[in-house]
């Protein structure tokens, strides 16, 4: 074909293209394809859309069930606290009488016993408070020395017990009045010290803080509690944090325990704005090591230190001179526990049933403080203390909820009825007289 046109003279080119031009193309555009392009793109929305609400409703079951997993871990708090309360307690006072040494090892176990199961408790209860993202630090000065005089008193004994040395080595460069959770602080301290005795049969337990880095404001300090025990594997120590885990299973049958200490330190300390690592040799022992940032404290005395170091260990010392305390409480075991460890402080007590009962006994009486409950039938806690505070003579009278519920919420409901402050039961003896000592200027 190129050879034939090639062989035309300019005339017959000319005339063949004029003959071509006068062919006309028409395009047309195919909407078949764009609608099919539609209906795919329509029905791809749609299953999205779907999926989206389908993960919504999702969503919305999850938080309904930890929500009802976090209101049932709490009444059930609530209803082993009770009487826990009077195992702990009843074992306290009983202590303190005079009982023979077969008499004295056999309560002694009781109350070792109940304080176990109320490890167990919190674990759980902090463990639900983590999950809920409701775990609350506070910010408030203390003393490092008092923190790490427990720690001292407490494990000494226990490991006396075992046939083990329990050592503390602090850096003196480290400043004692600083900022920040004392309670969150000797939390971590007793899990990790607990689970160093545990599992260690011989040797010694060290305790060594020191000084990491410092300015003016702050301070860095190193904790560190190292053992001589059975020692964890690489392996395990890769999963130690988790929730509900031991090193192994003949773990739990051995020793014990829920497997919720650790992962709930390694949260503690992640909310301090610290780090936790562990280091191990397998049949030789474990070094577990975390460092916390402490403000450093311009108040150089806290009240509640210099009120615990006054105590001794049967807290016979405080007195509080004959204070007339008013206790609500329904319950005639709990109002057994409180009246007597009130009365060993000099403390007048005066008992009402229910939140009725202590409207008509402030009425006639002029009261030092007032210890509330919160549940109780006929009136509770929280509506007495609105009422109480309607009156502006009882403004500034010392309400201290005294109760089982333990959870945030409830300390701010507390809180928002009017109340001053709040006491967990079990009642721990130095707590009370602690938090009275707040409160009453009798000591």
């Amino acid at each position: 074909l190129d050879k034939g046109i090639a062989s035309f003279s300019k005339t017959e080119k000319k005339f063949f293209i004029d003959k071509w031009n006068i062919i006309t193309y028409e395009t047309a555009f195919d909407y078949t394809l764009l609608w099919w392009v539609i209906i795919c793109g329509v029905t791809i929305l749609l299953i999205f859309i779907l999926w989206i609400r389908k993960l919504a409703n999702l969503n919305q079951q999850i938080l309904k069930a930890n929500q009802f997993k976090s209101q049932f871990i709490a009444n059930m708090s609530h209803e082993i606290r009770t009487p826990m309360n009077t195992i702990i307690g009843m074992s306290h006072l009983v202590l303190k009488t005079n009982l023979s040494h077969q008499q004295h090892d056999y309560i002694e176990n009781i109350k070792v016993a109940g304080n176990s199961l109320l490890w167990i408790i919190n674990d759980v209860l902090d463990f639900s408070k983590i999950e809920a993202g409701k775990l609350d630090i506070e910010m408030r000065p203390f003393t490092l020395s008092s923190v790490l005089d427990k720690q001292l008193k407490l494990f000494t004994f226990q490991a006396e017990e075992k046939g083990l040395k329990f050592n503390l080595n602090t850096d003196t460069e480290i400043v004692n009045y600083l900022q920040g959770d004392p309670q969150r602080l000797g939390q971590i301290l007793t899990n990790l010290c607990s689970n160093a005795i545990k599992f260690t049969e011989s040797g010694e337990i060290n305790l060594n803080v020191t000084l990491l880095k410092h300015n003016s404001d702050q301070q860095w300090i190193k904790f560190t509690v190292s053992d001589s025990g059975i020692g964890i594997t690489q392996e395990q120590i890769e999963n130690l944090f988790q929730s509900f885990n031991q090193a192994d299973s003949s773990t739990t049958r051995k020793y014990g325990g829920t497997g919720l200490g650790l992962a709930i330190c390694k949260e503690l300390v992640f909310l301090m704005g610290g780090n936790i690592q562990v280091e191990s040799s397998y049949g030789k022992g474990s070094s577990f090591i975390f460092i916390l940032p402490f403000f450093v404290s311009k108040d150089k005395v806290n009240k509640e230190d210099v009120l615990e170091n006054k105590l001794d260990i049967n807290n016979d010392i405080i007195d509080f001179n004959g204070a007339d305390v008013l206790l609500v409480e329904d319950s005639e075991m709990n109002q057994l526990v409180a009246k007597e460890l009130l009365r060993q402080v000099n403390i007048k007590v005066f008992i009402a049933n229910n939140g009725e009962e202590s409207l008509d006994a402030i009425k006639v009486k002029k009261f030092s403080a007032v210890l509330m409950d919160m549940q109780m039938p006929v009136m509770d806690g929280c509506t007495a203390t609105r009422e109480i505070r309607k009156d502006l003579l009882n403004s500034k009278l010392p309400i201290i909820s005294m109760t089982a519920n333990v959870m945030a919420a409830d300390r701010q409901k507390c809180i928002d009825a009017g109340m001053n402050d709040h006491i967990s039961k079990p009642i721990d003896p130095t707590e009370l007289y602690s938090v009275l000592s707040r409160w009453i200027d009798h000591v």
